[in-house]
């Protein structure tokens, strides 16, 4: 054997990303859950150094930390560990608390907790605990005053919110599966599509929901599309959905969040995935025209104002993330071994793997407008770090993988079959990628 596979092999580990994704939605957190009876899984928290640019990240320890972007000043957060293991660990926008959930054993089965830390010290708040219908995936408000999660539910998930100091009990917003949501920049909406497309299932919706205690979802008259995470526009005035016509053709809209006026922005087919630049003048989207076959798509970049479509990475991508300074586009692609560009378009390449037969991903940078895709580096993914893929787009909402400055970009390595390390690559290549600690998934503090 010599360490090739072909394109359909790339398809099935990938696929095996998505599966893990699905099973994360489902409820099913054996990948997190390594609990043994003992320890109660006590938790705290010690004052930290500054908290801007840094990095908050899950430990081969177990434990939660914040670092710097070199490596240094490294602070505990949290205790994890045999007894004890945290997962989802994400910012608030604010930079001054971390969510994450804690999987522990009860003397009546696993018990899921989500939990805030101060980065200023002191003991986390409990913001939600129970063993039936455990927490996943954490979006803090954008005023930093609130967390939003779901849990899988006996049928379905929920969308629940909670007070980021735990001081009132999270209360369920709103059910159904799939779930996928955006935040209003005020923090005052939210946007949700549940259900998914409408031509597969009639309880397919696009809702607005306000933020006031019993508030009723908003549901639009427009036909989700198949996409996954709707977005808020940046300007907090345009509502970003696909949508589906009364033919069935598939299609970007752009909504006016005042006056409900909607846009057709660009037709669309298979499955589309996309995101708002940060500052409001571009959307770039993934698409996947057999989604059956293949979770591979081409990224294609829009104008806000429908001009300049260009398609920048054909038939390879897995995922893209926008620099903070909506200057450069991160894409994520399965590793060819050689520095192929990936808006070739080529088929049937073979793609190299390690000898455990894991698959190895390459960062992609593109620099805004014009640029084409030039390679950063490859790695083999952490088991974490790629069950975010198959949802970048919601992650991509949520979580940052961008330093502040746009000058960085963290990924999570898988270096052998016993350690795993948290890196930092420098766009502009003014230097080798970095590694900053053990671990098996790192995010970046918003500022």
């Amino acid at each position: 054997m010599d360490g090739r596979v072909k394109n359909k092999e790339v398809v099935l580990a990938i696929a095996a990303s998505v599966g893990l994704g699905l099973a994360l939605c489902a409820g099913l957190l054996a990948a997190f859950l390594v609990v043994k009876a003992g320890d109660s899984g006590k938790l705290k928290g010690e004052r930290l150094v500054d908290d801007v640019d840094r990095i908050a990240f899950l430990s081969t320890d177990g434990n939660l930390y914040i670092v710097d972007r070199n490596g240094e000043n490294v602070e505990f957060l949290a205790v994890g560990g045999e007894n004890t293991v945290l997962a989802h660990p994400t910012w608030a926008p604010d930079g001054r608390r971390v969510a994450f959930v804690a999987q522990r054993e009860a003397p009546n089965g696993v018990e899921s907790v989500l939990y805030t830390v101060s980065t200023a010290g002191g003991s986390p708040a409990t913001l939600y605990t129970s063993v039936d219908n455990p927490a996943f995936y954490l979006y803090w408000s954008p005023d930093s005053r609130y967390v939003s999660f779901l849990t899988q539910e006996n049928v379905g998930l929920a969308l629940r919110l909670a007070p980021a100091d735990g001081s009132e009990a999270a209360r369920v917003l709103e059910r159904g599966a799939p779930f996928y949501w955006s935040w209003s920049p005020d923090s005052q909406e939210m946007l949700m599509h549940i259900g998914g497309a409408r031509r597969l299932s009639s309880e397919a919706r696009l809702a607005i929901l306000a933020g006031q205690p019993e508030a009723m979802p908003d549901v639009l008259a427009d036909a989700p599309a198949n996409f996954q995470a709707p977005a808020w526009s940046p300007d907090g005035n345009q509502l970003l959905y696909a949508g589906e016509d009364q033919n069935g053709e598939q299609a970007l809209y752009v909504r006016q969040r005042d006056s409900g006026a909607v846009e057709k922005l660009v037709n669309v087919s298979g499955q589309v995935r996309f995101d708002w630049s940060p500052d409001g003048q571009w959307i770039a989207y993934q698409q996947i025209d057999n989604p059956m076959i293949s979770p591979l798509g081409r990224i294609l970049l829009i104008r806000r104002d429908g001009a300049g479509l260009r398609e920048v990475s054909r038939d390879l991508a897995v995922a893209f993330f926008w620099s903070p300074d909506s200057q450069h586009l991160a894409i994520l692609t399965p590793s060819l071994g050689e520095e192929e560009d990936p808006s070739a378009g080529k088929r049937g390449l073979a793609v190299p793997l390690p000898q455990e037969g894991e698959l190895l991903l390459r960062w992609w940078l593109l620099d805004m407008p014009d640029g084409a895709p030039r390679p950063l580096v490859a790695f083999q993914p952490t088991r974490s770090f790629l069950s975010m893929i198959p949802y970048f787009d919601q992650y991509g909402q949520s979580i940052r993988l961008w330093s502040p400055d746009s000058r960085d970009l963290l990924y999570s390595v898988r270096e052998s079959p016993q350690q795993s390390g948290i890196w930092v690559a420098d766009v502009e290549g003014q230097g080798p990628p970095r590694r900053l600690a053990n671990g098996t998934l790192g995010v970046w503090s918003w500022y």
